[in-house]
């Protein structure tokens, strides 16, 4: 059996080992089954090299795995990467951690990736394998890297791409969905076992119906919380459904120093840097609000937080508008996702090299299905790597205050389910609106749909989106220095000033100090050893 150099910290959650053969992080189902790690190991070892791609596309849930053989060492991520692993290979050497650092640190690789910065900064999270630091690699998500004793190879084993051949009416549809949305519930709840189920209520369709659906169930030990400004949108929705259902619910009221005074937290701090891993900006809207409510001991220890992100991207919201007859789809799906996700710097020194490495991803992808347009190609971008990179990433959130989370639209049934669905019906959520208020009225009678954000008129929302220091209700944006932002809207300098433009460039100087700090420490302790 190969033996790689693997040194597990249990930095995002615990790993469990099977044999000495096999690490395992989180919890892996199939045919509605959860698995345990020795049933996982199991199944594995029934399989041959050619059927072990589509026997891991087959898996649901959310895990991430090291399995040893005497020929391949395979490390494997879920579909989200849920729990990330990185690993540093040689012609002769594979060393693997859920802890960058720790890698960095014990083989000494101080040296920074320039392209993979410089990507993290205009982007917020780094693409494909590559990390911020040189010779570190991350595990993709959906991935499976095998090596071999002397090189490594990465197989995708799922693209969110459509699924050909299915016209059903939208009935139909509606009907199935409701059967994935009950069979979801009845999976979430046994996870659950009667524990406390907390669920970050927005007001949106995603968390309504992921807590209708437990209140259909006769689920009770439930908890709701809603953070923003206290007449914001969000927070006078979720009250209203919450006192409609009899739920428990929590508002977090934020206001100008919410953020503003985490510039100088080290709590805030540690979390960044936990978050971060080379890869990642770090969310921050939840994090205050998770904080009080774990301090205050309102979430409990043991609860289980169900966040309802992204049930709106695989049921259409993010699909673009986009299409062209004198380009190929993956200029055109190449060109939408620059002017829409790499803005975080106004100038970006390495446009054309990062533009290059982004199209050969998609041409990647496309090769994997025939027929598919530009639309189709940016949506599986946008799943393989802005939603398990920063949208999924931030549940580092829960982990940071050592809670548990589970995520039932990103599960395997429902995430098919958005694949197969005619495209007439994913635009703009049309049959995800529509099913959600249809449920809200079959347990709500009289229930009325709530009023849509009010929208300002465009020219105020051009001021709006100029004066957004001002002008966002949460006031996120305040976290920035008032001076910064100032001198990025003058254009007066060369630094971001908007959200996560500023938190990538906080979180990168932040890990820079704090590995420096760390190899300083680990030099005087050397010298002092050698005296």
């Amino acid at each position: 059996m190969l033996q790689p150099n693997i040194n597990i910290t249990h930095k995002y959650t615990k790993y469990q080992t099977v044999d000495c053969s096999f690490t395992c992080a989180g919890q892996a189902i199939r045919d509605g089954k959860l698995l345990s790690p020795q049933a996982l190991l199991n199944q594995l070892q029934l399989l041959s090299e050619k059927t072990l791609t589509s026997y891991l596309e087959s898996l649901d849930g959310f895990f991430s795995f090291i399995w040893c053989t005497a020929t391949n060492v395979y490390l494997v991520s879920d579909r989200l990467r849920s729990y990330p692993l990185f690993y540093v290979s040689t012609a002769v050497d594979l060393w693997i951690s859920d802890d960058i650092e720790l890698l960095v640190a014990q083989l000494g690789l101080n040296s920074p990736d320039t392209l993979s910065r410089s990507e993290f900064l205009q982007l917020g999270y780094v693409t494909g394998a590559a990390t911020t630091m040189a010779g570190v690699s991350q595990v993709p998500a959906a991935s499976c890297v095998d090596w071999n004793g002397s090189a490594v190879t990465i197989e995708s084993c799922f693209e969110f791409l459509p699924t050909p051949g299915r016209q059903l009416t939208k009935p139909d549809l509606k009907q199935e969905l409701s059967a994935i949305m009950c069979s979801l519930t009845q999976q979430l709840m046994s996870k659950a076992a009667g524990r406390q189920i907390v669920v970050p209520l927005s007001g949106g369709l995603d968390s309504k119906a992921l807590l209708l659906s437990l209140f259909q169930a006769g689920y009770t030990n439930i908890c709701c919380f809603t953070f923003g400004a206290a007449d914001s949108w969000e927070l006078v929705n979720a009250r209203n459904l919450c006192n409609q259902l009899g739920v428990t619910w929590y508002p977090v009221y934020y206001d100008s120093l919410t953020f503003s005074s985490l510039r100088f937290d080290a709590e805030f701090e540690q979390y960044s840097l936990f978050v971060h891993s080379g890869v990642s900006v770090p969310n921050i809207q939840v994090f205050p609000a998770v904080r009080i409510l774990s301090g205050q001991g309102i979430i409990q220890s043991d609860a289980l937080i169900i966040p309802g992100h992204t049930g709106d991207f695989v049921s259409g919201a993010h699909r673009p508008h986009t299409t062209s007859l004198s380009s190929t789809i993956e200029d055109v799906a190449m060109n939408y996702l620059w002017k829409t996700h790499y803005q975080l710097r106004r100038y970006c020194p390495d446009k054309l090299k990062l533009q290059a490495k982004l199209r050969d991803q998609l041409i990647q992808i496309s090769e994997q299905q025939s027929g598919i347009d530009a639309a189709d190609l940016a949506e599986a971008w946008n799943f393989r790597e802005r939603q398990s990179k920063l949208i999924v990433n931030s549940n580092r959130y829960y982990e940071f205050f050592q809670l548990e989370w589970w995520m039932p639209f990103w599960q395997r049934d429902f995430v098919n389910y958005w694949q197969a669905v005619p495209q007439q019906f994913r635009l703009n959520q049309i049959l995800w609106q529509e099913w959600v208020n249809e449920f809200s009225l079959q347990l709500l009678p009289g229930y009325q749909a709530p009023p849509k954000k009010p929208k300002r008129h465009k020219t105020l929302e051009r001021v709006g989106a100029v004066l957004d220091y001002f002008t966002d209700r949460n006031r996120l944006l305040t976290v920035v220095p008032f001076h910064r932002w100032l001198l990025y809207r003058l254009r007066l300098t060369k630094h971001s000033g908007n959200l996560f433009g500023y938190l990538a460039e906080k979180t990168l100087l932040l890990a820079d100090r704090h590995r420096y700090h760390n190899a300083h420490q680990r030099e005087c302790g050397r010298d002092l050893q050698e005296k």
